[in-house]
């Protein structure tokens, strides 16, 4: 074997073997949090077809059935499967920069703790979407890269539609697009997410829209959420969540993120963007247990932080191959 394929093994070994083992191996250190006790019933259902994440789910019960027979139980097969999800976005990360800078910002996240045998459907849309930004970094401006893209962000949005949210960002990195286009992307976009879920109310399938999932301006004769959209509590509950799975990312953006971003960081900082103004909106039902929810957002904010701040340390006298070394 010659020192290529040698290496490329190597690390091949290490991010779908050994890092999901010590992810799993890890598991029982993760917190609590998300709804547990509906996606095990949704492994332990048959025919049953939840389009709010289905090929997740498909893939749970899959390894369920497969590893039933030695008494895995259905906990065991989703943190098996969110630790081997854990593999693929730490290769994802590595491959996108060797920086500590970039790191640093995830390691010193909550968020990390979905790959650490999370039983929840966010691992998996999660790591694919990291992939996506990885390829358009790789790949701008090369027709094979927005083809690489798309094909991780459909994947992300079959596991789960919140992912739908890295669309624009991608289309607007790889077509850039003029000022007075803005409106016609908006109007299509919003058409998009209308007609997705015009169909899965029509289907009657689970998973579909929920009115109470957005908070509303102020309490209707019979209230569907805790609070509403400016309340106290909310705003309060949404600092804590982003406290807890963007600690030093949201300060690095804050503190290096001014200035041009172009080409795939035009994109990912519009997904920031985005992301963002989702989770000022979205009712966390669960208050604090919906962290991982909310870790959505933070994926990208630890990254654009992280990407400025080992920018801003890269220097001519920088020695080659050092921690803070830009990639």
């Amino acid at each position: 074997m010659s020192p290529f394929m040698l290496k490329k093994t190597a690390w091949v070994c290490l991010f779908v073997i050994l890092v999901p083992a010590l992810l799993f191996h890890l598991r029982h250190l993760r917190p609590s949090g998300g709804d547990t006790a509906d996606t095990l019933s949704r492994v332990e259902s048959p025919f049953y077809l939840f389009l709010h994440a289905p090929m997740v789910t498909a893939g749970h019960r899959a390894l369920w059935l497969g590893l039933d027979r030695w008494n895995w139980t259905p906990a065991e097969c989703v943190s098996l499967s969110s630790s081997l999800a854990g593999g693929f976005f730490f290769a994802a990360l590595f491959r996108f920069s060797t920086s500590l800078c970039v790191w640093l910002p995830f390691l010193l996240s909550k968020s990390i703790f979905i790959f650490l045998g999370h039983v929840e459907n966010y691992a998996w849309p999660f790591a694919l979407s990291l992939w996506a930004v990885v390829v358009l970094k790789e790949s701008m401006g090369q027709r094979k890269g927005a083809r690489g893209c798309f094909i991780f962000l459909g994947l992300a949005a079959v596991c789960h539609p919140i992912t739908l949210m890295a669309w624009p960002g991608a289309i607007y990195a790889l077509y850039p697009w003029r000022r007075k286009t803005v409106i016609v992307i908006l109007v299509a976009i919003i058409s998009l997410f209308g007609l997705a879920n015009l169909l899965l109310i029509t289907l009657e399938t689970a998973g579909h829209f929920q009115g109470q999932w957005i908070l509303p301006l102020a309490h209707g004769e019979q209230p569907l959420n805790r609070y509403t959209l400016f309340s106290s509590q909310h705003w309060w509950e949404v600092f804590v969540l982003h406290a807890l799975n963007m600690p030093l990312g949201i300060l690095l953006l804050m503190y290096f993120g001014w200035g041009r971003w172009n080409g795939w960081q035009g994109g990912l900082i519009l997904t920031v963007c985005l992301t963002l103004a989702w989770s000022m909106v979205w009712d966390p039902t669960l208050s604090y247990d919906d962290w991982d929810l909310f870790a959505w957002p933070a994926i990208f904010v630890n990254l654009a932080g992280g990407w400025r701040w080992a920018q801003s340390r890269k220097a001519p006298h920088a020695p080659a191959g050092s921690p803070l070394d830009f990639q």
